[in-house]
């Protein structure tokens, strides 16, 4: 069985311009036509978590899966929405990831991006 995958990715190097707001209204309308949603929210502040009904976790992240500790499959978290998913980012482990990945410097600046994956429905669904 063939499964067919999108990826989309909402981002803005500026802050207050509604990316955590289209991600949450967008993937709750995607999992109402039937799509399988899986948010990854790599808000530092984990918004989109919090928007979708959750509590960022300790340990409950992206950042053992970047760093090769955990399966990414092991972060997956429902939500009260059906066919929608969440990876958060919790707040402590943020500047973990950003250490680990980005190589910080004074002049640089990291812009956050929720990203999620839309899966169809197979026919025999």
């Amino acid at each position: 069985m063939q499964i067919n995958t999108r990826v989309i990715a909402i981002a803005n190097q500026k802050g207050g311009v509604g990316k955590t707001t289209t991600v949450v209204n967008l993937a709750a309308a995607l999992s109402r036509m039937h799509r399988t949603v899986l948010v990854i929210d790599l808000d530092p502040q984990a918004n989109a978590t919090t928007g979708l009904g959750l509590q960022p976790q300790e340990g409950v992240s992206l950042y053992p899966c970047l760093i090769g500790t955990q399966q990414i499959a092991d972060m997956i978290q429902p939500t009260p929405y059906e066919n929608l998913n969440v990876i958060s980012r919790s707040v402590p482990t943020a500047s973990r990831w950003c250490a680990t990945c980005c190589r910080r410097s004074a002049t640089r600046t990291f812009s956050t991006t929720s990203c999620w994956t839309v899966r169809r429905p197979s026919a025999s669904s």
